[in-house]
């Protein structure tokens, strides 16, 4: 009898999580065509918590990315993407070289 009320309580707690999450989908061109970079950045954002999925597209160098909006924002993301050279910043006429390529 309690292990069935207790697996109630777990299964309540998941649904309200699952429940609570707010997925957005945002597509970035990247300025690289390596793909070890490619394979570099989308392990990593896997890492961060709040993304949820992350695909790379070598035919247009694109990054698809869902992420949850409730703890987790977009200004994040590009803040590690330009950081890590992977995006310059349009007005930027440098040259972007990520970190696995210097």
């Amino acid at each position: 009898m309690r292990k069935h009320i207790f697996f109630k309580i777990i299964l309540c707690k998941a649904i309200m999580l699952t429940a609570c999450i707010k997925l957005q989908e945002k597509q970035i061109k990247l300025d690289i065509n390596c793909p070890k970079c490619a394979k570099i950045l989308v392990d990593t954002l896997y890492t961060m918590s709040g993304i949820h999925y992350v695909s790379y597209n070598k035919s247009d160098s694109s990054l698809i990315v869902k992420y949850d909006t409730t703890g987790f924002s977009m200004r994040r993301i590009n803040n590690f993407l330009v950081g890590n050279g992977y995006i310059r910043m349009s007005h930027d006429s440098i040259k972007t070289t990520p970190a696995c390529c210097k």
